[in-house]
């Protein structure tokens, strides 16, 4: 070999051939499969080498389901995340053949297995405008935040705080257009002020157990000063 020249390893095998040839654009779809198999079979080689990763994530090494080839960190390796961040999401198609192997490589080279913030931000803006399946994107949107706040409030309230000042909520009695948070009202205390305010329009049971989320994005309880409804009056009373 040439005087200076690195050894030949697992990993300069990456950095030095791999990643400049996938990274060229000319391998063909059968050349870079088999790049990616053969990077998948050798990851626990390389998986603590953060010289090898950083060379290889910003490269299309994931086959997504629509046939292109994109980098890990903007790929899913789950298809059921849609209503969480859009049908247009980029799912990974992984193959039969080392499935597992091929999942860990694409893990490892930043896609996701659980919703991106961002993601989510933007279905939210999505909901801003009325949809056919609104009420059901904003379910499973609160009933996973409302999850991932139980695990680690600290964190979901640090990439999700944007969430607050979108109008993304569905209301009772209005399917055409998201609200804001901060003008929707919890519906436990409905019957105090019924024909006053904005009611949530999600599940009850969905409500209740999301409760502390939803304080917390800033739907209100009840307004002091409203005064409760007059209880209408019965047949032959009056």
């Amino acid at each position: 070999g040439k005087l200076g020249a690195r050894p030949l390893t697992i990993a300069t095998y990456c950095t030095d051939f791999l990643a400049p040839a996938i990274q060229s654009e000319e391998l063909s779809d059968v050349q870079r499969e088999a790049a990616t198999r053969w990077i998948a079979t050798h990851l626990s080689e390389i998986r603590d080498q953060p010289a090898v990763r950083d060379a290889l994530r910003p490269l299309h090494l994931v086959r997504c389901t629509d046939g292109i080839w994109r980098q890990g960190l903007d790929v899913y390796l789950r298809d059921d995340l849609r209503l969480l961040v859009g049908d247009d999401a980029p799912i990974a198609a992984t193959p039969t053949m080392h499935r597992e192997a091929h999942r860990d490589l694409y893990e490892w080279l930043g896609a996701a297995r659980e919703p991106r913030p961002r993601d989510i931000e933007v279905q939210c803006h999505r909901l801003r405008r009325g949809s056919a399946n609104r009420r059901q994107i904003a379910d499973a949107i609160i009933e996973h935040l409302a999850r991932r706040f139980r695990d680690d409030p600290e964190k979901t309230e640090a990439e999700f705080a944007a969430l607050k000042q979108i109008a993304w909520l569905p209301i009772e009695g209005d399917r055409s257009r998201g609200h804001r948070p901060e003008l929707v009202y919890l519906r436990y205390q409905k019957s105090l002020f019924q024909s006053q305010a904005r009611f949530i329009d999600i599940g009850v049971v969905l409500e209740r157990v999301s409760g502390d989320f939803l304080r917390w994005l800033g739907l209100n309880e009840q307004r002091t000063g409203w005064r409760r409804q007059s209880p209408r009056t019965r047949p032959g009373e009056g």
